[in-house]
């Protein structure tokens, strides 16, 4: 299923389209599932179909809605929150999950604050921190799996930025260990067979998958009309 159709000119802007993310979220909100869905991976074929920008937007447009939101970036390989939002990534996920798997605490001193002029709600981000030679055996541990759980008691929403599905399979331990996981499909430049190469990927190893977002796509109809009907 889609749940909105968006275009992205500038994978390093944000807020240039709120209301499509906005659509997003209530879409998510009002989703019909077993069980609530609090913890949302986003993933994508391959590299540049702005699925940081996507995830990054969705939890802006949630954290003006909800008091506590949380995006991580769990792009051990390649992160990029840390420079979208210009923040420190000296310490972030990894050291977070070392500290947790030796002491249970999810400790709020690897968690920072996101501060920007055109945005009054209260987001958290938490980086990737130090790289590891091991990205999928960490997110595929335990720890990772109980961290999450952890995280979820102190947070309404938490976003989970995750490697291209294609490119390696690191981001299938973070969408199992998510409530629901939103693909990223850019039209004007992934192959139809490979995003479909990737969603079943995904299904075969029991992924809830939410919905699609796309990406980069042409608009052929006036503001009114998308504003009106965009669903």
């Amino acid at each position: 299923s889609t749940f909105s159709l968006l275009s992205v000119k500038n994978s390093k802007t944000l807020f240039e389209l709120s209301e499509p993310y906005r659509n997003i979220r209530t879409n998510i909100e009002f989703s019909i599932s077993d069980k609530e869905i609090k913890t949302i991976a986003l993933t994508s074929t391959q590299p540049s179909e702005a699925k940081t920008t996507t995830a990054l937007n969705l939890a802006f447009v949630f954290a003006n809605k909800y008091p506590n939101v949380l995006v991580v970036d769990c792009d051990l390989r390649k992160p990029k929150l840390h420079k979208y939002l210009h923040v420190s990534n000296t310490t972030g996920l990894t050291n977070a999950l070392k500290e947790f798997s030796m002491t249970g605490e999810a400790k709020e001193e690897f968690i920072q604050k996101v501060s920007r002029k055109n945005f009054s709600g209260n987001l958290s981000v938490l980086t990737c921190g130090k790289k590891v030679a091991n990205p999928n055996e960490l997110l595929s541990s335990s720890t990772f799996k109980n961290y999450v759980q952890e995280l979820r008691k102190s947070y309404d929403y938490i976003i989970f930025d995750c490697p291209p599905i294609l490119a390696v399979s690191d981001a299938i331990p973070v969408c199992n260990s998510s409530d629901g996981t939103l693909f990223v499909y850019s039209c004007s430049e992934t192959k139809k067979q490979n995003a479909m190469s990737a969603i079943t990927i995904l299904e075969q190893n029991n992924v809830h998958i939410l919905g699609t977002v796309l990406t980069k796509a042409k608009s052929y109809f006036n503001n009114y009309y998308y504003y009106s009907y965009n669903d």
